[in-house]
């Protein structure tokens, strides 16, 4: 299902979840002890090489990548810090070259957040993350969000969607996908199941992907702090993409797992209980405040028991296990990485 357009761009998590009867159960628990960084089998790295070179082949730029996905991408403290700061990376030097690697290519500066000017993959507020969006928002024309807090940038096409126009513009070679937290209050909403048609959706998300010339890389969602309820939903969902993850072959980065770890502040949440938390707020930082791009980029072992310190090491050793896997370009890090 696509959830119709003109509905509110701001729906309060916490109100649809509260009290709500859940119907369905976790099933599949054994992918919380799938990877952190996704491994790949000898066959797997055929599969990434075969899929890269298509790429490639239509134009796709190896050192690009896309960000699909919701408020917890969205947010100032993602990613963006490793586009316009010097990331500290105490005992992980060797991850600088994946930094500068991602760093080449100049993107398109119509998207940006103020304070960080230097667009690049990391930088540039792509067009298919939006907050308060569902999984399948992205392949949604973008016409039906025009002025709204879902428009996006002014180059894409009326009847293209947001994923088809980042695709276009920027040509990356990896989409990084991380959404579906949002499709539990709107299931609700709509008298839907939830989670029971999450296989359905990131599916067709994978493959509108692959049908746009890039490789998708999926992640499981950040926990979210509530009643044992939300928790049963979010596993739920989880369940789902690492379901479509094994059966479409796509690499899963664990990020559920990294934030549920010992030493982990809040389980990486701030205090909300939905955001991920930045070093060192503890209140959620979506839209950029002072030094959060240069907090989001320290790796220390204080900073990263908050999740966005977290995911951005997570994403950059991701990249390099990608790189290496294909190419043989980089070394990555052990995932491993004591909070104690």
């Amino acid at each position: 299902m696509k959830f119709p357009a003109g509905i509110p761009a701001v729906l309060v998590f916490c109100s649809l979840i509260a009290g709500a009867r859940f119907t369905g159960t976790a099933t599949g628990a054994g992918w919380k002890g799938l990877p952190i960084v996704p491994q790949f089998t000898k066959p797997a790295v055929a599969k990434l090489a075969r899929e890269v070179a298509a790429s490639r082949s239509v134009g796709h730029r190896p050192a690009v990548f896309m960000k699909v996905g919701d408020s917890n991408t969205e947010m100032a403290g993602v990613l963006y810090g490793l586009g316009c700061e010097r990331a500290k990376l105490p005992g992980r030097g060797r991850l600088r070259a994946t930094v500068r690697r991602y760093n080449r290519v100049q993107l398109p500066t119509d998207l940006s957040l103020e304070g960080c000017g230097h667009v690049t993959s990391f930088s540039r507020r792509s067009n298919a993350v939006r907050s308060g969006t569902w999984s399948t928002w992205s392949m949604t024309q973008s016409d039906l969000y025009d002025g709204s807090s879902w428009e996006v940038a002014p180059d894409c096409l009326p009847q293209e969607t947001p994923l088809a126009c980042e695709a276009r513009t920027i040509k990356p070679v990896f989409a990084l996908v991380m959404t579906g937290t949002n499709d539990i209050p709107w299931d609700q909403a709509f008298g839907i199941d939830p989670g029971s048609e999450t296989q359905e959706r990131i599916r067709s998300l994978v493959r509108s992907i692959r049908g746009l010339g890039s490789v998708p890389v999926l992640s499981t969602l950040p926990p979210v702090i509530g009643s044992g309820t939300t928790e049963n939903r979010i596993n739920r969902v989880n369940a789902g993409i690492a379901a479509v993850a094994k059966e479409e072959k796509v690499p899963l980065i664990n990020l559920w797992r990294g934030l549920t770890s010992p030493g982990m502040l809040n389980n990486g949440l701030s205090a909300d209980g939905l955001h991920l938390s930045s070093f060192p707020h503890d209140e959620p930082v979506i839209s950029p405040v002072a030094d959060i791009f240069s907090d989001s980029v320290v790796f220390s072992k204080d900073a990263l028991r908050y999740g966005a310190n977290r995911r951005n090491l997570i994403y950059l050793q991701t990249l390099a296990k990608l790189d290496k896997t294909v190419r043989g370009l980089a070394t990555i890090d052990s995932i491993v990485f004591p909070l104690r």
